[in-house]
């Protein structure tokens, strides 16, 4: 007992010194100082002071970030908007010069050289995908005496959004970047533990004899969502440098995702009967058969049909909801209200992130719509995980009551109702055995012992006769008790004799008499399963012929015909 207390207070050490573990790895990447006014070998600066555009011929200091509203227009009639930094001692050969607003073709100058120019040349990003693209540009020759300026483009209106200005080494900068993305990649992260999560449980579920495929659906929904949300973030494009294959990875898995989990709804119990379900399903691929088809034939980009995709998912969400606000109507379950209670909050976070995205446009709707996806799937989980636990106590309680009822109290062998149900069972593959042996046996002068030395000592008897005959035949088949002082052992494909057989309970019951104060005889009769030509008896042939070759070895008064076990009354 004191082993197993000092083990669990290991284990529980081992969980802390984990998790503290786990949170460190975290906490030191977030929350590490930089320090922006000193240089030393891989730095980073913040170079967003000392910048200013012309306008009217007037130089106007600004400061990034900032909104800015400018109506400069260039000969082609695009809003064009250009700002400037003096020269800088920190502007050095081999330096890196980042910023973000790709949305506006942005381009970057360093005195009259153009050194970045940002182009959608092979995959097309709208505003929103294009905002969160790291544009940075490494310097080279001797820029220290240059000025440099970055230029906006911008055909839709007069207003731009200025993101801060960074300078430094690139180790440094991509440091900056993995800081920058580190809520996306912790939820990332998150989802496929989870997912791994699920697929144990759903393993573990069916080892334990409970199929329930929902487990499942939810791992693979967080593993779509996991590859969504990394090739659709900011450091994974910078580090695939941007490869259009990403991309397409990016919008077929936020196609794909919702299928899952329109699989988790359709296996939940009561919900296999909505068939708005498979209409769902067909939909999705459909929209991705027409989507990936208008892209080959028409070169239609995904992004001008991503519309496509939101109005699906916004109306599958709203079909689910009403199909499960309906079923929970009817039956009230907690499982259906923890699943009526997860989708309202994906709904919330995706609308709120529809709102954030076609709306004002601001590029961390994804952030709010995977923060919605994690806590929807982590109440869905912690829900599922519930009811499992309850089936499985439920069929643990029913397996045990099936056990007690097929089992005998007294001796622990199994009792009638599993010698018929073993029987009936038997009779369809009799014929696969090459030879089976049923031996009837019952426990002589049970009533005497009753009477003459009280009923415990009736029961001590039986049980020692059970413990005989299962150490005797327990290695060749099964032993059963029928009824007060019958027992039975159905033996199949025996090895040796049945004179073997008897010779080994003889010396079971001897050293039984020897062990105790009751004394014990058994008388037995067996009947083989094939006659002597071969040929298979009936079942009822079978127990008839080992009951009635029992009864011829027992005397009437009660004593055994057969001297090969004495009695010691």
């Amino acid at each position: 007992m004191e082993a197993q207390r000092k083990n669990e207070n290991y284990k529980r050490i081992e969980i802390i010194l984990w998790t503290m573990a786990l949170i460190m790895i975290i906490m030191v990447p977030i929350f590490h100082e930089h320090r922006w006014d000193t240089q030393p070998s891989g730095s980073l600066s913040d170079f967003s002071e000392g910048w200013y555009y012309l306008e009217d011929g007037q130089k106007k200091e600004l400061s990034l970030p900032c909104t800015l509203s400018f109506s400069g227009k260039n000969e082609e009639g695009v809003g064009e908007l250009t700002i400037y930094h003096a020269p800088d001692e920190r502007i050095k050969s081999g330096m890196l010069i980042s910023t973000m607003g790709a949305q506006y073709q942005l381009r970057i100058s360093v005195g009259d050289e153009v050194v970045y120019q940002y182009e959608d040349t092979e995959f097309k990003r709208n505003d929103q995908m294009a905002s969160k693209v790291f544009c940075d540009v490494q310097l080279s020759g001797t820029p220290e005496n240059e000025t440099v300026s970055i230029t906006y483009f911008n055909s839709d209106s007069e207003e731009y959004s200025l993101s801060s200005v960074l300078i430094g080494t690139e180790g440094r900068l991509f440091r900056h970047y993995i800081q920058s993305d580190m809520l996306n990649l912790i939820i990332v992260a998150l989802m496929w533990i989870l997912g791994l999560a699920a697929i144990f449980a759903f393993i573990y579920m069916r080892y334990c004899g409970q199929n329930d495929r929902r487990f499942a659906d939810v791992s693979f929904f967080l593993l779509i969502c996991g590859i969504w949300c990394l090739t659709d973030s900011s450091i994974f494009n910078y580090i695939v440098n941007y490869d259009p294959a990403v991309n397409y990875i990016s919008f077929y898995a936020f196609m794909l995702f919702p299928l899952p989990m329109v699989y988790f709804l359709k296996h939940t119990a009561g919900m296999g009967q909505y068939k708005r379900f498979d209409i769902m399903v067909d939909a999705f691929c459909l929209n991705v058969i027409i989507q990936s088809a208008l892209h080959l034939l028409c070169h239609t980009e995904f992004v001008d049909m991503l519309v496509m995709t939101h109005i699906l998912l916004f109306l599958g969400v709203l079909w689910s909801g009403q199909a499960l606000l309906l079923e929970y109507s009817k039956t009230p379950t907690k499982e259906l209200e923890t699943i009526l209670l997860s989708f309202v909050m994906l709904g919330a976070a995706g609308l709120l992130a529809l709102i954030l995205y076609w709306v004002l446009e601001i590029s961390f709707y994804e952030a709010v719509f995977e923060i919605g996806i994690f806590l929807f799937i982590a109440i869905l989980f912690v829900g599922l995980l519930r009811t499992a636990t309850e089936n499985m106590h439920y069929r643990t309680e029913m397996i045990i009551y099936q056990r007690l009822a097929r089992e005998d109290g007294l001796t622990g062998l199994k009792n009638r109702r599993a010698f018929e149900e073993f029987m009936a069972g038997f009779q369809m593959k009799a014929a696969d055995y090459k030879e089976a042996v049923l031996i009837f046996l019952t426990v002589n002068h049970l009533k005497q012992v009753n009477e003459s030395m009280g009923y415990s000592a009736g029961d001590e008897m039986l049980i020692k006769a059970a413990k005989c005959i299962y150490d005797t035949f327990s290695d060749m088949g099964h032993c059963y008790r029928l009824g007060d002082s019958e027992f039975c052992a159905v033996l199949l494909n025996p090895v040796g004799k049945c004179e073997d057989w008897y010779g080994r309970l003889d010396s079971e019951i001897r050293t039984s008499i020897r062990e105790s104060r009751i004394p014990l005889t058994i008388t037995w009769g067996e009947s083989y399963l094939r006659n002597p030509d071969g040929t298979l008896k009936s079942i009822g042939e079978w127990k008839f012929e080992a009951d009635q070759c029992m009864h011829r070895n027992k005397k009437p008064e009660g004593r055994m015909k057969d001297d090969r076990v004495r009695e010691e009354i």
